[in-house]
């Protein structure tokens, strides 16, 4: 049912697309949480469970897998949450939230263990633990699709699970789990032979919520050994029989210490992989005590180019390592026509990286680019290059990277560059109009006015980019000033999820959200006789010269087909499309596109996230919250892992 589930969309915008963009968003998003309603409490297919849940909702649990075990009609467990720390429990002032050491929580597991029919972990098998036993027919897990698994999930209760769930298991989502990926890692792989997507994130801590068992197991020689030949050599004697295949589509690894050999195993029997993602591998030996080997880059991927024919996404990084210099040439050279997302390190050969996939991939249109070594200096002209030469880019998530605002400044009314090296506006714009996904830093090189800074910033994303659905900008050293331009940002109609992480959390003033409460007046706005399409409405954000004919055609009720309003926009240059970029008058302009546009204020907005290392008062998050009930706000503090992410 699940699987039916995430095709509902796309079915009802091909049934409904005589409809406008707004109301069949509407449609969609009422069928789909009825949808959801129903799945979730009729077909009762989802199990979540957290330790650290009250002792009143983990019984309620474990009564409910009792019923379903005596109800032989009822519909079994299709999807397994299980969590060791849920942390979403604590935004919930209502529920008391219990205390629980890393041995309760260990005895808290045992009781679910127990009531889903696993067994007790057997330490003493560990060698011969690839042979995992048939499920039971009887339980209640032998039909689970899919697993999410983290939350400093100790392995001592994910090893019982897995024989009860691998022969039906096709996503498996592994984050936040304790060390041991040399011994479950294989097993997974062996022992699940309809896995299809595996992404497996260790925690980044290394023993603090593990239990007294768990530590005392994962010291075990077993668990610094890769059995290595259960993937490299052959299955059977015999050379007539078929090779072992594993069906992965999508294989996802942070953080993993995977010698090559087994890393190349595993891709050698992985013909249907699509998306091959690993993230900060760190270097590993084969076995216990030997000495460690760093990768050979050309020999892995030349291996990954000859095995993955299908393949069209790859993030390929190393903790602390940089690229080699040979590394674009094969990596462009082999995937150019067939990979169009690809992922980064932020490391010194980058911006060279940048440089070739503007002119060797064919159709570039995601680019994930992750934390490295790197300063600022030598990435800002190679990613405004790049900003300026990939049209097909849709999809740009590089949070670590700085791009400086003097190259959006069209007036120059923020720039003071003294040298020619200095960022300013070169007369070029960023050629990605189609962006849906933005994930950013953005400074300025020199101190200035930051309301006039931020005006700039605003209205540059809101005119390039208009189909934006997931803006992320990141500001730790300067404001993002919510009461100077921000309102700029509502000309993205299509935009769903909004965060800012700035430096301080005192510009935050309930009065300066209320235009985010915008309503439409009684629907559409009045034009006389033009009729508007959907088109016309989602793009709002056009030069000042075709606003201009709109008023006109507003006012003297013109019909639509005396007015081309895209000849008109075509007419109109990049200088008259940014000719109040920075100014007051730029907001003007913006109460005029409301009054010809219409409509509500952000009408797909989801999630707007307003991050700093400041705490924001529980009565102005109230009070700001209410102007936007049906969206979620946070106001999180900013927290760095040692990985120098922001949480």
């Amino acid at each position: 049912m699940s699987t039916w589930a995430t095709c509902i969309p796309e079915v009802l915008e091909i049934v409904f697309s005589f409809l406008s963009q707004r109301t069949l968003r509407l449609v969609v998003d009422r069928v789909s949480k009825h949808w959801r309603t129903v799945n979730r409490h009729c077909l009762r297919h989802e199990l979540f469970w957290a330790a650290n849940h009250p002792v009143d909702k983990r019984q309620a649990i474990l009564d409910r897998i009792e019923c379903q075990k005596l109800d032989t009609e009822a519909y079994k467990v299709q999807a397994l949450h299980l969590f060791g720390h849920d942390a979403r429990i604590y935004d919930r002032p209502d529920i008391k939230v219990p205390y629980l050491g890393a041995d309760m929580k260990m005895e808290a597991w045992k009781l679910l263990l127990k009531a889903l029919g696993a067994e007790d972990f057997d330490n003493t098998k560990l060698p011969s633990a690839y042979n995992m036993p048939p499920s039971s027919s009887s339980s209640i897990l032998d039909k689970v699709h899919s697993c999410d698994f983290g939350g400093d999930l100790d392995i001592t209760v994910f090893m019982p699970l897995l024989p009860l769930i691998a022969p039906s298991l096709v996503v498996l989502q592994l984050e936040g789990i304790t060390r041991g990926e040399q011994f479950f890692l294989s097993k997974i792989l062996r022992g699940c032979p309809n896995l299809r997507v595996l992404t497996v994130i260790p925690q980044e801590s290394t023993s603090h919520f593990q239990s007294r068992e768990s530590i005392r197991i994962l010291s075990k020689p077993e668990f610094n050994t890769f059995d290595s030949e259960m993937l490299v050599t052959a299955d059977t004697a015999s050379s007539s029989a078929r090779p072992w295949i594993l069906k992965l589509q999508t294989l996802v690894l942070t953080r993993l210490a995977v010698p090559q050999d087994f890393m190349e195993a595993i891709i050698s029997r992985s013909p249907y992989l699509k998306e091959l993602q690993l993230v900060f591998m760190k270097v590993a030996n084969a076995v216990a005590g030997a000495p460690r080997l760093a990768w050979d880059q050309h020999a892995f991927l030349a291996h990954v180019a000859r095995t993955c024919k299908r393949l069209t996404t790859f993030h390929f990084s190393w903790l602390g390592r940089n690229l080699a210099p040979t590394t674009p040439a094969i990596l462009f050279g082999h995937f150019s026509k067939t990979v169009d997302h690809w992922g980064f390190s932020r490391d010194d050969k980058s911006p060279t990286l940048l440089k070739s996939l503007t002119t060797t991939v064919v159709l570039l249109t995601s680019l994930d680019v992750v934390h490295g070594t790197s300063t600022e200096r030598h990435w800002f002209p190679a990613l405004h290059d790049f900003l300026c030469n990939n049209p097909h880019l849709k999809h740009l998530r590089a949070a670590s990277l700085i791009y400086y605002a003097e190259y959006m400044d069209v007036k120059k009314l923020a720039t003071q560059s003294s040298t020619a090296t200095d960022p300013k506006y070169d007369g070029r714009t960023w050629a990605c109009r189609g962006l849906r996904t933005l994930h950013l830093e953005i400074r300025f090189a020199a101190d200035g006015n930051t309301a006039v800074q931020c005006r700039i910033i605003y209205g540059y994303l809101s005119r390039m980019c208009p189909f934006l659905e997931e803006l992320v900008l990141r500001r730790p050293y300067a404001n993002f000033e919510i009461q100077h331009g921000l309102c700029l940002l509502s000309r993205l109609q299509y935009l769903e999820r909004l965060e800012l992480h700035y430096q301080s959390a005192l510009n935050l003033i309930p009065s300066c959200f209320e235009w985010m409460g915008r309503k439409s007046r009684g629907g559409a706005p009045r034009r006389g006789s033009l009729q508007w399409s959907s088109k016309h409405i989602s793009d709002s954000f056009l030069g000042s010269q075709r606003l201009k004919a709109r008023k006109i055609v507003a006012k003297f009720g013109v019909t639509g087909q005396n007015v081309d309003l895209h000849e008109v926009d075509r007419s109109c240059s990049q200088d008259a499309k940014f000719r109040h970029l920075g100014l007051m008058k730029d907001l003007e302009d913006l109460e005029i596109e409301r009054m010809v546009r219409g409509g509500d204020c952000w009408p797909r907005m989801e999630r707007l996230v307003f991050q700093s290392p400041d705490a924001v008062w529980s009565a102005t998050v109230k009070a700001i919250q209410s102007v936007r009930s049906d969206v979620v706000m946070m106001f999180p503090k900013i927290e760095y892992s040692c990985y120098g992410t922001t949480r």
